[in-house]
C-alpha cells in the first residue's frame, strides 16, 4: 500500500498536467491543481483548485505551503 501524500500541481490543466493529477486523485493522494483563472473547470475531478499566476508565486505559495510533493509542469 502506497502512502498517501499531499501534493501540489501546477500546469494541472495541460496534457501531462490532468494525466497526472487524475492519476494521483485516483490513488488517493490529495491533490491541489494550480489553475489560471478561467480554467477552472478543466481541472480533474477530486483535486482541491487553486486559482493563480504560474509566474508569480505570491498567488499560491500558500496553498503549496506543506506539500510533500510539488510537480512543476
Amino acid at each position: 500500500m502506497t502512502e498517501k501524500r499531499d501534493v501540489f500541481v501546477t500546469g494541472s490543466t495541460g496534457f501531462m498536467g490532468r494525466a497526472l493529477t487524475k492519476l494521483l486523485v485516483e490513488r488517493g493522494h490529495r491533490v491541489r491543481a494550480l489553475v489560471r483563472r478561467g480554467s477552472e473547470k478543466k481541472a480533474p475531478a477530486g483535486c482541491e483548485v487553486v486559482v493563480g499566476d504560474p509566474l508569480d508565486a505570491s498567488t499560491f505559495a500558500s496553498a503549496a505551503a506543506g506539500a510533500d510533493t510539488f510537480v512543476q509542469l
